[in-house]
């Protein structure tokens, strides 16, 4: 989710998101989860302990290795985010 973000963000080029992916399942992990609802997810997050001032806190990475929090970040990024680790089937 992060990476998807990073670039829907414009921290990170495109492209980001299918490496990161690609490693992933390179090492037999899962890259989605089942049954997870992308705003019920949003919704947790407002409420999380990265929240400062009212506002949610991501991670972002321009690189793989290279991480940052940001805040502020467009709410499209943040449901396209959100939705690249829902997997419609478990």
């Amino acid at each position: 989710a992060a990476a998807v973000l990073s670039e829907r963000a414009g921290v990170a080029r495109e492209g980001l998101a299918a490496r990161v992916r690609a490693l992933i399942r390179g090492c037999g992990l899962p890259d989605r989860a089942p049954r997870l609802d992308p705003a019920k997810l949003r919704d947790l997050a407002a409420g999380d302990k990265k929240v400062r001032g009212g506002s949610a806190r991501y991670v972002v990475c321009g690189r793989i290795g290279c991480a940052s929090v940001k805040s502020g970040l467009p709410e499209s990024a943040l449901r396209a985010a959100w939705s690249s680790i829902v997997r419609a089937e478990p």
